[in-house]
């Protein structure tokens, strides 16, 4: 509840408003950005800040933080919006309701991108809103990605907010893993002792996205502590027909040297970046229980390396 709440209140706040304005005041095209004040330059520095912070979880697998750090961005965009009030400028100023907006439409374009792990739909649903293809990662480090005069698409509502009513309904649906024959007083002693188990839902991708993901087994040959950055490892992974460089952020559950001729699946196509420095080409797939410590997910027994997983 708390999750939708602020998807709602804060991250599809901040989207509509600046697309609704932007529609209402220039017509739905991108205006131009003037003078930066210190407000302006102040929202558009935490494009690169909240970028790093993400990717530092990210490679950290603290996903949780990094959808917090991605509202947090939103939430920064709500503050600039009010703190400038465009709605009340825009009558004796126009030109700072310009750089106002346009600074709003770079922040709603670096959402759009940021947000891809978590709500690719939403994501999706920016982007067509923006009348942009979707961007890389390395295309949101706070420089301008929407230029002016671009001409954006209708504003629409990101997304809906789940009233108590349907939350009551759907709780309702909710089954308990008891008999198929039971009485009505099984049904409340059950009631008393067990706890609710809401069914697992997640936001689906289709077959085609599914399938560009290619998934190559390989094995560590070296690794090592990254300096001065306590929670990541530098590998290199044995590929079969190469040898790659990843960095990941699993220090802090194991040792480089217990991890030599480890073998592990690595996502081989995800886009190249450099972390500290060091180019890491690929991402290791791990598995994190409840205590929090993490696994390696590889093959049950040892196969060649560089064989694909489908």
């Amino acid at each position: 509840a708390r999750i939708n709440n602020e998807l709602v209140a804060i991250f599809g706040n901040f989207v509509n408003r600046t697309l609704v304005l932007t529609q209402n005041y220039f017509e739905g095209k991108v205006p131009p950005a003037h003078e930066l004040n210190a407000s302006d330059s102040e929202c558009i520095a935490q494009l690169t800040l909240v970028r790093h912070h993400m990717a530092e979880c990210i490679e950290q697998y603290k996903l949780r933080d990094a959808l917090y750090e991605l509202i947090n961005l939103a939430r920064t965009g709500n503050k600039y919006l009010a703190d400038n009030e465009p709605w009340k400028v825009i009558a004796k100023d126009r030109a700072r309701v310009e750089t106002v907006l346009n600074t709003s439409l770079q922040v709603t374009a670096h959402l759009a991108m940021l947000s891809v792990p978590f709500l690719p739909e939403s994501s999706n649903k920016i982007y067509t809103m923006l009348n942009i293809k979707p961007l890389k990662w390395d295309d949101v480090s706070g420089k301008n990605v929407l230029e002016a005069g671009h001409q954006l698409g209708l504003p629409s509502l990101l997304f809906k907010k789940i009233e108590d009513e349907e939350m009551d309904f759907q709780l309702k649906k909710l089954h308990y893993n008891t008999p198929a024959k039971v009485t009505t007083q099984d049904i409340k002693t059950i009631e008393d002792k067990k706890p609710m188990q809401a069914e697992v839902s997640y936001e689906q991708i289709t077959y085609d996205e599914f399938a560009k993901l290619q998934l190559l087994v390989g094995t560590i040959e070296t690794a090592e502590k990254v300096k001065k950055a306590d929670k990541l490892l530098q590998m290199k992974i044995n590929m079969g027909k190469e040898s790659r460089t990843i960095v990941s952020g699993i220090a802090e559950h194991f040792s480089p040297e217990a991890i030599i001729g480890q073998q592990v699946c690595v996502v081989a196509n995800l886009a190249s970046r450099k972390i500290r420095g060091i180019e890491s080409k690929g991402m290791i797939l791990m598995a994190e229980d409840e205590s929090g410590k993490l696994k390696f997910v590889m093959p049950s027994e040892k196969i060649s390396d560089g064989s694909k997983i489908s």
